[in-house]
């Protein structure tokens, strides 16, 4: 259980993310959603406490909400900075393998939410010998909230 006590967001608050995340467990509100990433993920670049805290509640939205992977993808994105959240991000391990595979089948059922960051078709196989020198690298694919 999560002692969100000691959890603060990027305003210092303690209290605000879990009402958000219950907020978001009963119903897919954009205002919602809008603050909690704003309270995890400061300024598209550092997380604090409470995104690491609310990661094992986005993973199990994840499943059916865009924006829940859109989210708990941004927490995971930003642990690799500095964040002083060392031990929280250890005890997300189980988590973030959780996540790994929900995405792992999320993205082979080819969502529709799922589109090639290139012009590029997919399906179409990998490019051709006479394409540049970067064409050939692995497609790069992003969720699209």
């Amino acid at each position: 259980m999560v002692n969100w006590t000691q959890m603060h967001d990027c305003y210092g608050d303690v209290d605000r993310v879990p009402a958000l995340l219950e907020r978001v467990e009963l119903e897919d509100n954009a205002a919602a959603w809008e603050e909690l990433g704003y309270r995890l993920v400061l300024e598209h670049d550092l997380v604090f406490p409470a995104g690491f805290a609310a990661l094992p509640r986005l993973v199990r939205l994840a499943a059916r909400s865009a924006r829940a992977r859109g989210l708990a993808g941004a927490v995971l994105r930003r642990a690799a900075g500095h964040h002083g959240c060392d031990d929280l991000l250890a005890d997300c391990a189980d988590t973030i393998s959780e996540f790994r595979k929900l995405l792992d089948r999320h993205l082979q059922s080819r969502p529709v939410d799922y589109r090639p960051v290139d012009a590029r078709d997919p399906r179409k196989g990998p490019p051709t010998p006479s394409a540049g020198p970067h064409e050939g690298s692995r497609l790069k694919r992003r969720l699209v909230n």
